[in-house]
């Protein structure tokens, strides 16, 4: 549907009725960014009698950029490959993993090989006790 209202200068612009839907795939963005679109534009809205807002748009926004607008492929030739970046990166984390395990086992052994030595100075400590004690309280008890 289209209108007709005057410009500023007095000459006069066509504005195009166009649903939510109808304006976005125009504009080739989505539903959403349509809505936004219209409220920062303050374009009028009708509800029409199916229930649809109906948006009075400019045709003057709805003319093609003089640039086309270049949509950017999902994988470029100038970029590395996704999986080649993850499968690079997996493989050093698992490097970093297995030193970082290998460290752990090293210091468990060192803990263990702590736990043993303490075990053992604290059986020569009990049997230098022992020996310190009187020979009537080893005798008595």
């Amino acid at each position: 549907m289209t209108g007709i209202r005057p410009g500023n200068d007095g000459a006069t612009m066509t504005d195009r009725q166009m649903t939510y839907d109808a304006l976005a795939s125009a504009l080739g963005k989505t539903p959403d960014a349509a809505r936004q679109l219209v409220k920062r534009k303050r374009w009028r809205r009708t509800i029409g009698n199916d229930g649809k807002a109906r948006i009075t748009v400019p045709d003057d926004e709805l003319q093609p950029d003089a640039s086309p607008r270049r949509i950017p492929d999902d994988r470029p030739d100038d970029r590395p490959d996704t999986v080649t970046i993850l499968t690079a990166h997996i493989e050093r984390l698992e490097t970093e993993l297995a030193t970082v395990r290998a460290e752990r086992d090293l210091l468990r052994e060192r803990a263990d090989a702590g736990a043993v030595a303490t075990a053992q100075v604290e059986a020569l400590g009990m049997l230098l006790a022992e020996a310190r004690r009187p020979w009537w309280k080893r005798l008595t008890g």
